[in-house]
């Protein structure tokens, strides 16, 4: 974008650490979730994975969507990580659920 930082415009594209954000889940609902980043304690060697969980739709690691742009819908896989769905993906959804 012309005259603006990009750093500015990254902040406000993708999703960043120690913010809330809204999920829209597959129920059509939405959840307020806030993004904490996985925890180092250095000199301990001591990580803490932070999980976001979506009840019965499935958990993730945190870190997974830090950096990701706002927008686009994400599959939850059974490793606790996230995989960006295909635009035909998402186009396929939405007709399942006009039907």
């Amino acid at each position: 974008m012309p005259g603006l930082d990009s750093s500015l415009v990254d902040t406000y594209s993708t999703i960043q650490p120690c913010k809330h954000f809204i999920v829209q889940l597959p129920s059509e609902n939405y959840k307020i979730v806030d993004l904490k980043p996985n925890s180092y304690f250095p000199g301990v060697l001591y990580l803490i994975f932070r999980t976001i969980s979506l009840g019965k739709f499935g958990s993730f690691h945190a870190d997974a969507l830090i950096g990701k742009p706002f927008g686009p819908s994400w599959e939850i896989l059974p490793n606790k990580e996230i995989r960006l769905l295909e635009r035909e993906e998402q186009d396929e959804e939405g007709k399942e659920e006009l039907d």
